[in-house]
């Protein structure tokens, strides 16, 4: 499972995206792997993703959604907020049909589109058809959950998905959370009072307090580094082990953290941050002459 955190701040304006390293293998013994991504760039936008759920499932989810920004590239215009939220509901599609096709195929014997043919004038409707696939359907849920947040052009993108539910598209407060380690997270940054209307600095402080505490939850990591997406600024990133951010944990524990929207925390946060660096997608294979051996010798 994950935790993952997105907060938007006026101050830029600005979104921060956090997600912890941890992939979980349910019931099974086996231990977690705590290397795992779950932080994407949406090229050629200024905007990225965390993701939670089935790695599987989300990272294809992630490969459609990209494929969709690269589309709107082509187009004369930046694409507008609904037409994100299409990609993303599209996206999300793309993963679950072809994983309801097959529980059908699996637990009926049919596919989805043979299922629909059983309800689809001039086909009688096969009432029993009818329920069975339902209960196949209703137990094979998208486990795939994301946020999204960025900057196209004038818009602002910060949205969240969970499953197959209707995307939420929240500029108020302007916090997300999703993940087993949500809730510990949401009432972290509740008692905080996050708001957009918080300065930068404050607002990372608060995102990072919030991962700490959803650690609280076992199939929660430790956290990546958080992404700080800047209204016409490249992506940014800076390391949850931060000294400043240490500091700050300890000073503010059970202090009002006001004074962090100061211009002076403003300016000190900026400093620490450093160009975004995600993992690469690929690397060149060292390649060595080949010694061909006799076989006589």
């Amino acid at each position: 499972m994950t935790a993952c955190i997105g907060a938007l701040t006026l101050t830029g304006p600005s979104i921060i995206l956090s997600a912890d390293m941890r992939v979980t293998h349910g019931p099974s013994p086996v231990g977690p792997n705590d290397q795992a991504g779950k932080q994407y760039p949406l090229p050629p936008y200024n905007c990225a993703a965390v993701i939670g759920g089935s790695i599987s499932e989300c990272h294809e989810f992630i490969g459609r959604l990209v494929q969709h920004c690269e589309s709107f590239a082509t187009k004369e215009r930046h694409p507008y907020r609904e037409e994100m939220m299409e990609a993303i509901d599209e996206s999300r599609w793309q993963v679950y049909r072809p994983k309801i096709n097959q529980a059908l195929k699996a637990d009926l014997g049919i596919s989805l589109d043979d299922w629909h043919e059983k309800f689809i004038p001039p086909a009688k409707f096969d009432l029993a058809a009818e329920a069975f696939g339902m209960q196949v359907i209703r137990n094979t849920p998208l486990n795939v959950s994301t946020i999204v947040g960025g900057f196209i052009g004038e818009n602002t993108m910060f949205f969240c998905a969970k499953g197959m539910r209707q995307i939420q598209s929240e500029s108020s407060p302007g916090v997300h959370a999703i993940g087993s380690g949500s809730i510990h997270a949401m009432q972290k940054l509740n008692e905080r009072g996050q708001n957009l209307a918080y300065g930068l600095a404050r607002t990372i402080f608060h995102v990072h307090e919030a991962m700490v505490s959803a650690q609280q939850e076992t199939t929660v990591g430790s956290p990546t580094n958080y992404l700080v997406v800047i209204k016409d600024r490249p992506l940014l990133q800076i390391r949850p082990d931060n000294s400043l951010l240490k500091g700050w944990l300890s000073h503010f524990h059970d202090r009002n953290s006001a004074p962090l929207d100061s211009e002076e925390s403003n300016l000190a946060i900026q400093a620490e941050m450093l160009p975004a660096q995600m993992p690469p997608y690929s690397r060149p294979l060292p390649m060595i002459d080949v010694i061909r051996f006799d076989s006589d010798l």
